[in-house]
């Protein structure tokens, strides 16, 4: 177990703040449960970060999902559609140039 003096020494800022008042929530939550198996740790970052930063969280997560999986597949069809439509352009006409940004 590492103790707080080994991490930091005598920092009180505005940064080390949060760190403070979770881990009180911690304590707090491994108290009442009786031991840390069973102290839930999403309450004490819930009275930490409160209702609207938790709710923030989760807007965030599920806007992560979207990015890397809907509007992944979104782009990647948007991508391979616009090659074979190049393709599809040389076929039908050979000797003109292509145009990439188009």
């Amino acid at each position: 177990v590492i103790d707080d003096s080994e991490i930091i020494c005598n920092r009180r800022d505005e940064n080390f703040e949060p760190y403070i008042k979770f881990k009180h929530y911690w304590e707090e939550e491994v108290k009442k449960a009786g031991s840390i198996e069973k102290a839930w740790i999403t309450r004490a970052l819930y009275k930490t970060v409160g209702f609207k930063g938790c709710c923030v969280l989760v807007i965030l997560a599920v806007v992560e999902q979207f990015s890397g999986s809907i509007f992944m597949v979104w782009g990647l069809n948007l991508f391979l559609s616009s090659l074979e439509d190049l393709d599809t352009f040389r076929k039908f006409h050979p000797d003109e140039q292509e145009d990439y940004l188009t």
